[in-house]
């Protein structure tokens, strides 16, 4: 399975360029689990959204998974239109706040297939076990994703109790 992780840039020119922490954490329990993925880091590259949009036109992925804050939306609903119309069976997940905040409208408004709501590092780990075999995700804990034109809410996932369980970014 092919796996693009991006890290959105939500300003042009960042004064300091770090991955995230939680995407560095939730890269991290993807590599644990032995998932090899791309890693698209918009903050370090500085290229202009229609230069990423020719790379995810011309780039094949099973799964791609972004996340941000929510004022990164218009990011968010710019590339996953991008991926949808190259690639229109690529699963694309969305995380962080924008998922959180805003589910409803990430579900409906954008080509996002997928919210992950609450820590991701599980669920990530989850998710991409369960869809090279099936389609099925009523199982999956702390996830919202869109089935039949509708909107699926799971179970909230349980908060991680010993935070030296996650692997460090």
């Amino acid at each position: 399975m092919k796996i693009l992780v991006i890290n959105l840039s939500l300003r042009p020119r960042p004064a300091r360029r770090w991955l995230p922490i939680g995407l560095g954490y939730v890269a991290s329990a993807m590599k644990r689990a032995g998932f090899k993925f791309d890693l698209l880091d918009l903050d370090a590259t500085s290229q202009p959204p229609e230069e990423t949009e020719e790379f995810l036109r011309t780039h094949s992925y099973d799964v791609v998974a972004m996340g941000c804050i929510v004022t990164g939306y218009k990011h968010v609903k710019r590339f996953s239109k991008a991926i949808r119309t190259a690639f229109p069976d690529t699963v694309i997940i969305a995380g962080n706040t924008v998922a959180q905040s805003i589910t409803q409208i990430l579900l409906t408004k954008t080509e996002v297939d997928i919210a992950v709501i609450g820590e991701g590092e599980n669920t990530i780990v989850e998710l991409l076990e369960t869809l090279p075999n099936s389609k099925n995700l009523k199982n999956i804990d702390g996830i919202c994703y869109k089935e039949n034109g509708n909107i699926t809410k799971n179970k909230p996932r349980e908060v991680i109790k010993d935070i030296d369980e996650i692997p460090s970014p």
